[in-house]
């Protein structure tokens, strides 16, 4: 939603339209520099302003002058609380008359005033008659939003007597008609009124209204429930309902991951983990645990958080080993040979990738054994052992073939896109660039044709990579530009400072020296994301590189500092051996090769 605010205010410049967003305190944006934007303040009302508001609604009777004045003082100007109190004391009597024309119905000294607009609403509810009371709390369990057809179903009241109480409770405003179609909806007129019914609800009332829903929305769905899961997870949770409320929270949580809603996904996750502990404990407990972790392990992948990925990985491995569950821990270990390749430790990730191929859980399982290739390739690739790494990939691909090239396998991209990927770099890196296009080629048409952000974000990378490797910069910045544009459409933050840092080279090297910069600092300024000491090297590489290009040569030098240790503990190496001579003289003049120089 952000982005395409972004691009729609861009946009606006030359367009005769007139855009107004609103928004609280703390929201932040980037258009205050354009001439066209402008700023309202929307402040309080002021007390000539609440006065005004308070004539409309009341009158002008000279009797009221003391009551509005004390409704100016009680209110601080928030117009919102001034209609509900004028309507609270209209309902107790102490206002009588038309709307415009009140006049006071009972002694000043006798009328109480609430303090605050929560203590109105709640007030007002509690005098609605019985039957519209349980109505407009029911609506509140079910949301700001409230369609007919649920409330019908729940309810289970007469068409006639549902309609009466609606209509009543439009007519003293609590609720009004938001939508009517496809289906009709009510929605509450202010948040805060959902929030004050729903609050005031005793637990055990509110957790029976969220069961009646999930049974009332099975009952609505049918066999279809895809398009209520997010409704379903969130009232199986509330109503604890644990079995269905892991199911749905897990089904939602996948949801929301295909259409790359990450922080919904992993709300969904570590709810339906919560749940989870609310059953007795069992080997199918056990196994579902350990899927969840994997599920949220993904995710927080996707954000970057690898501090937290390693936490849910370790968690996943000890109840793994407890269950003595093979293929699930092979699954483990494979996430673990990723993590330690991202952090900075290849050895550790080949060993551990070594462990699970010799699991017979991981030979004789066609899933298994790709997403082992897969992870064992990548952490070839990060220490230079191309040969082993391009066997590896290769063996990942034979498996999945044709019918299985849109499978991910539990892991967070499209398994022959991936291997494509990390093929392009090896190949690339020895040379083998004929070869490393044709891999490019297909990696990129069945990312887009299986649309999966993800997996095109790394291959796009891939591609400018190989053309920067051969030196064909006008060809290297179009996949760059379109991969960092997918990271902000699809929300993907892990790849923005490694995609960022290609583009900025890409850039520097074209000679667009002022537009790389920015792009070089934001890759290696990341702190190494998750901790990869191998990507803060590289990027720190490229950011001198672009200082360099820039007549900023001190600046350049100082990186030095920041590379050493990467070197020192394995985080990145040259090539054990170069096995052609072209590739040996693209490593004589490579970034590396340069910046040995500088350092001497």
């Amino acid at each position: 939603t952000q982005s395409f605010l972004d691009d729609l205010v861009e946009s606006l410049d030359q367009a005769q339209v007139l855009l107004l967003v609103n928004y609280r305190p703390g929201y932040t944006h980037t258009w205050a520099n354009k001439e066209y934007y402008t700023r309202v303040r929307l402040d309080p009302l002021s007390p000539a302003g609440a006065d005004e508001l308070l004539g409309s609604l009341m009158g002008d009777h000279g009797e009221l002058e003391s009551l509005r004045e004390l409704l100016i003082k009680r209110t601080e100007g928030n117009p919102f609380f001034i209609e509900e109190i004028v309507r609270s004391l209209v309902e107790t009597g102490a206002l009588v008359g038309s709307p415009g024309a009140y006049s006071l119905g009972a002694a000043i000294d006798s009328i109480r005033v609430p303090g605050t607009v929560r203590t109105v609403l709640a007030d007002r509810v509690d005098r609605l008659p019985a039957a519209e009371k349980q109505l407009l709390q029911t609506a509140a369990v079910v949301g700001v939003v409230v369609p007919l057809r649920l409330l019908q179903v729940v309810t289970e009241l007469p068409e006639e007597d549902l309609q009466r109480y609606l209509s009543n409770l439009q007519a003293a405003e609590f609720l009004f008609e938001s939508n009517l179609f496809p289906d009709l909806e009510y929605s509450f007129k202010h948040a805060l009124t959902n929030e004050v019914v729903y609050g005031a609800l005793l637990h055990e009332r509110r957790s029976a209204l969220h069961g009646s829903i999930v049974q009332a929305l099975e009952t609505i769905a049918g066999d279809d429930v895809y398009d209520h899961l997010e409704a379903l997870a969130h009232h199986a949770f509330q109503g604890e309902l644990w079995g269905p409320a892991v199911r749905y929270l897990r089904q939602a949580g996948a949801k929301a991951m295909s259409r790359a809603a990450f922080l919904e996904a992993l709300a969904d996750y570590q709810n339906a983990l919560v749940a989870l502990t609310h059953q007795a404990e069992s080997p199918a407990r056990a196994a579902e645990e350990i899927d969840l972790h994997l599920d949220a392990r993904n995710v927080l992948f996707l954000l970057g958080d690898l501090k937290s990925v390693v936490a849910h990985l370790h968690a996943a491995e000890a109840l793994a080993e407890q269950l003595d569950d093979e293929p699930r821990f092979a699954r483990v270990l494979n996430f673990l040979n990723s993590y330690y390749g991202l952090a900075g430790d290849p050895e550790r990730a080949i060993e551990i990738g070594q462990r699970a191929l010799s699991l017979g859980a991981v030979q004789n399982d066609l899933a298994s054994s790709t997403v082992t290739y897969y992870y064992l390739g990548a952490a070839y690739n990060k220490t230079g052992q191309y040969a082993q790494a391009i066997e590896s990939l290769r063996q990942g691909l034979k498996n999945l073939g044709a019918e299985h090239r849109r499978e991910r396998f539990g892991t967070a991209a499209v398994l022959s896109v991936i291997c494509r990927s990390h093929l392009v770099q090896c190949l690339a890196a020895i040379g083998r660039f004929a070869e490393a296009m044709n891999f490019a080629d297909e990696g990129v048409r069945i990312g887009e044709e299986v649309d999966h952000a993800t997996s095109l974000i790394h291959m796009l990378c891939s591609v400018g990579m190989l053309h920067l490797m051969k030196g064909d910069l006008d060809q290297a910045i179009p996949p760059l530009e379109r991969a960092l544009e997918l990271c902000a459409s699809a929300n993907i933050a892990v790849y923005v400072p490694f995609v960022a840092s290609r583009l900025g080279a890409a850039y520097a090297h074209s000679g667009r020296v002022s537009e790389a910069i920015p792009y070089l600092e934001q890759g290696a300024g990341s702190s190494a994301p998750g901790g990869r000491a191998a990507f803060l090297a590289l990027s720190t590489v490229s950011l001198g590189e672009g200082y360099l290009f820039a007549g900023r040569t001190e600046e350049a030098i100082s990186n030095c500092s920041v590379i050493s240790p990467c070197t020192k503990n394995g985080a990145i190496r040259r090539p054990q051996k170069p096995t052609f001579a072209e590739p040996w003289r693209l490593a004589k003049k490579s970034a590396w090769g340069r910046w040995r120089r500088i350092a001497s």
